[in-house]
């Protein structure tokens, strides 16, 4: 392994690091807008998950897989790597009740497509 190659592991594992430190902060923001809803006793009650935080981890994975950044040969451009680390910041700089990501976490938490779908009570 020369200087470029180790240049480059230490410039990803960076970048990655920086991508767990969002997400853990966007798992904390979930949560605790979640845990502060007015009808948290009902929505635990409805809910298929007993676990908010850990709902709130799977769902930010789901929505943010890794970025591949294994490969020596072919490193991500600049653009996917800042572009990843922009929109991440921007939700979690903006996260609040009314934003998108938060209202998909809702509904997903909530089940709510499938409450829908058989006549089930929302809570």
């Amino acid at each position: 392994m020369d200087l470029e190659h180790f240049e480059a592991a230490v410039k990803h594992e960076y970048f990655e690091v920086r991508v767990l430190e969002r997400k853990g902060i966007l798992q904390d923001g979930l949560t605790n807008l979640m845990l502060s809803e007015p009808h948290i006793d009902r929505i635990m009650e409805l809910s298929p998950y007993s676990d908010v935080r850990k709902e709130a981890y799977h769902f930010i994975e789901e929505q943010f897989p890794p970025i591949s950044l294994n490969s020596f040969d072919l490193p991500p451009s600049r653009f996917v790597i800042d572009d990843s680390l922009n929109y991440l910041r921007s939700i979690t700089t903006d996260l609040n009740r009314d934003h998108f990501f938060y209202k998909e976490f809702y509904r997903h938490f909530t089940d709510e497509e499938f409450r829908r779908g058989v006549g089930l009570p929302l809570p």
